[in-house]
This record gives C-alpha cells, structure tokens and sequence, in this order.
C-alpha cells in the first residue's frame, strides 16, 4: 500500500474512532469520503486497528463501494456475535462467583463495550478482564475449575501469585472467552 492510501486511511480511522457525531465531523467526513480513494485497502485496516465496527456506524449511510460495505458490515455483525458471547459468558461468571461473595471489578474492553457506547458492538472485545481482591483469587480460581474453565500456568505455590492468571471458558456457540484475572498484592509490587 502506498503512503497516500495509507494517510488517507489513518485520517478516516482517527476522524471515526469516537462514537458521536456533530456538525464539524460531518462536514470533515463528507470532505475526507469525497477525496478517499482506498477503499480496497480500509477493510484490512480497520480490522488491523479494531474499527470495523466504529467505521461501519460512520460510513453506513455513505456513498462508499459495496464491496467494503458489505465487509465493515461483516466485522461489526461478527463483533456483534462475539460481544454477545462474551457477555453472556461474563454473567454465568458472575452468576457463579455470587454465592461465595466474589464480585468482581469488570475491567476494559467489555465494561466500556456496555457504559461508553450507544451499541456495545461497537467496541471490539478479545476477553475479559476482571479485578479482584488478592483473598478473592484462589477461591474464584477453585470455583471456576469446577465449572469447567480452563487455566493456563497456575502456581505449583499458591502463597506467591502472578499479578495475573489466565483462563479459558467452556466453550458456547463454539466460541470460548479467554479470561484474565488480576489481582494486587501490596507486599508484592514487582
């Protein structure tokens, strides 16, 4: 891809990486689509820097070719489904540290999927991140286990934790959510 096609493209991806719209950004879009000329190219980048679905919402009442918006359509629907997904597995998760009083702090992409956005599918989501209380870890640990999620490197010693442990979730829909639980440990700030 060459330098202008690539400008082009980093121009309209920071332009719609904001959900709101007003005067001033429909005159710069209406300015930006009226020279744009990469169209082939936009799909891959925006995958590349998750704004498939953020574009999609901007460009979808554009006069853009039918190929990208048949596929920036195509990413959101797909992050639609997964979002779906994730959400779904994050109040089983819940729902399963409940009754031992873990409640825990949900973290990043799928937090800010549902409070910062008017459609949580517009906020790509690759897993989820929850905090807890270092107390809270190994018993959320246990619990999950026996609920069939999947850990990768848990301790041998459990009395030194890593800042952070990764799971897998069963799987839905084929689809599993990989979950990362952080903790932190005031005696160990490493």
């Amino acid at each position: 891809m060459d330098s202008t096609s690539l400008n082009q493209i980093c121009r309209l991806m920071a332009l719609c990486a904001r959900v709101g719209r007003h005067p001033r950004f429909e005159q710069e879009l209406t300015r930006q689509l009226r020279e744009f000329t990469a169209w082939e190219a936009l799909p891959a980048q925006a995958e590349l820097h998750g704004m498939g679905p953020l574009l999609w919402h901007h460009l979808q009442g554009a006069a853009i070719p039918e190929s990208t918006r048949r596929t920036l359509r195509g990413l959101y629907l797909r992050d639609r489904a997964l979002n779906q997904v994730h959400t779904q597995t994050l109040l089983e998760l819940l729902d399963l540290l409940g009754p031992a009083g873990i409640r825990p702090l949900v973290l990043k992409g799928l937090a800010l999927a549902w409070q910062a956005y008017p459609d949580p599918a517009l906020r790509p989501v690759s897993d989820i991140d929850l905090f807890l209380a270092k107390e809270e870890l190994l018993p959320a640990v246990e619990i999950m286990r026996q609920a069939g999620y999947r850990f990768e490197d848990l301790p041998a010693c459990p009395a030194r934790l890593p800042k952070g442990l990764n799971a897998d979730s069963p799987t839905r829909n084929e689809v599993s959510t990989h979950i990362e639980l952080h903790h932190y440990d005031p005696a160990h700030r490493i």
